[in-house]
């Protein structure tokens, strides 16, 4: 088991946006890293807002889901 303290984020500019036809698409690292970030900010206002242990405990499984599946989609291939 470890633990992480820092996710290192590369610059926009070494994951620009693709284009699709008519439509502008992230790029699938930085929608991983985005979910990272928003199931952080919803773990924080849970702790913060004293909501109920159950809710805080979904929310930090919710943040490690991100995490793997920000690790997994790394490693794969």
């Amino acid at each position: 088991m470890f633990f992480l303290e820092n996710i290192f984020v590369p610059p926009i500019k070494f994951r620009p946006p693709t284009k699709g036809g008519d439509m502008v698409l992230e790029r699938a690292h930085t929608v991983l890293l985005s979910k990272i970030l928003q199931s952080n900010i919803r773990l924080g206002h849970a702790h913060l807002n004293k909501k109920d242990p159950s809710m805080v405990l979904a929310r930090w499984m919710e943040l490690q889901q991100s995490v793997n599946v920000l690790f997994n989609s790394n490693t794969s291939g």
